[in-house]
């Protein structure tokens, strides 16, 4: 039921505003709300939301997720709608990049912000196909967020515009030899265990995005390990 969902939210501790803002828009139809929820984390944002949640959890009716009613939306939403503009620090870099790389600091923010999306949404989302569109797509996030970030980090450090490259993880896996993926297979969940723990105990911010971007990239090739390894071992 929608309604325990919602209710395993409100009654965890550790709840993230992320996490209940997918949550309320999976089962809400008001674009008023999700554009506003969308729009900052600030408590007021947060105390509205679990109002509004609590709303939904005290509903009489079953609720059924928008994409059970709507079948021709589409799985993933598009890059644009996570195009949301930002104030940049006083002691913030953006205001002095030029054109190009302000384009690229925006590509970069459009594909973390979908990937951590994509990431709650796939916890809340039960059909097997639908999962590893999601998956897929979080995984292609990853690389953009990461190949923006080499250009980024080039143009502060050297003052050259380089050009996005992106090598993918699922490349990165398929290049390892025998023993090297056998070895990841043992070394990599206990990094998903400690990480696991930090993101329970690290407040919002930068360093918990790290975090969390990490801990979500290393399940993806714990996934890819296996089954390469099960392709492999025929």
């Amino acid at each position: 039921m929608a309604i325990s969902i919602i209710q395993r939210y409100l009654d965890n501790s550790h709840r993230s505003y992320d996490e209940g803002r997918v949550l309320f828009e999976k089962f809400t139809s008001s674009k008023v709300l999700v554009s506003f929820f969308r729009s900052g984390s600030t408590a007021l944002h947060f105390n509205r939301l679990l109002e509004e949640l609590r709303k939904l959890s005290e509903n009489d009716l079953p609720i059924v997720p928008k994409e059970t009613t709507k079948p021709a939306q589409p799985v993933i939403a598009p890059l644009e709608s996570f195009d949301i503009p930002a104030k940049a620090a006083l002691n913030d870099d953006y205001n002095s990049f030029p054109e190009r790389i302000k384009e690229i600091v925006r590509k970069k923010n459009m594909h973390y912000r979908r990937s951590q999306q994509l990431f709650i949404e796939i916890g809340f989302t039960e059909d097997k196909d639908k999962r590893l569109e999601m998956a897929l797509t979080m995984l292609s996030d990853h690389d953009q967020v990461n190949a923006c970030w080499a250009v980024i980090d080039e143009y502060k450090k050297s003052g050259k515009i380089l050009v996005e490259q992106t090598k993918s993880i699922e490349e990165e896996i398929n290049q390892l030899s025998l023993e090297k993926l056998v070895s990841s297979l043992k070394n990599i969940p206990p990094n998903i265990s400690k990480d696991k723990k930090k993101l329970e105990i690290l407040p919002d911010g930068h360093k918990k995005a790290k975090v969390l971007a990490r801990y979500q990239i290393n399940q993806i090739k714990l996934d890819l390990i296996k089954k390469r390894l099960e392709v492999l071992n025929g």
